[in-house]
């Protein structure tokens, strides 16, 4: 009966864990999003947070993917395997992020995601700002070609 118990409860726990992290992460996305055009320090550290030589972007993936929401935890997920960061800063509407992204010359026509790309993310969502950038961006690197 013990065991039970213990079983349970170690259930409980994960369980309770894993609603925690999606809430604080899921959220966070929303509050960047609404906080970001008045800060640009909070840009600065979106991009940072999500530049893939730091860490925190891999780890953060691990813990909640925002294209698969309702998935647990995978630590063992490797960085070649997520998309870049621009589909994310695109899919969660973060258009300072994004654009300087952007600016930075990450590639807006790499293909990850639920959605395929960064392009797709940001209008599936409905994040025009986001989709201006991104084809201008297209449009510029199709002159250039």
């Amino acid at each position: 009966m013990l065991g039970c118990a213990s079983n349970w409860m170690r259930c409980c726990v994960a369980s309770s864990y894993v609603l925690a992290v999606h809430t604080l992460v899921g959220a966070g996305i929303i509050h960047t999003r609404k906080a970001e055009e008045d800060d640009n320090r909070l840009s600065y550290l979106a991009t940072k947070f999500l530049s893939t030589g730091e860490g925190a972007y891999l780890n953060w993936l691990r813990l909640y993917d925002p294209d698969k929401a309702w998935d647990t935890p995978n630590f063992r997920r490797e960085l070649d395997s997520c998309p870049n960061p621009l589909y994310y800063a695109s899919l969660g509407g973060i258009a300072d992020t994004a654009n300087r992204l952007v600016e930075e010359g990450t590639d807006v026509n790499a293909q990850g995601g639920y959605y395929g790309n960064a392009l797709q993310a940001a209008s599936a969502e409905g994040h025009d700002r986001i989709v201006e950038v991104l084809l201008s961006k297209v449009a510029v690197q199709e002159l250039g070609n």
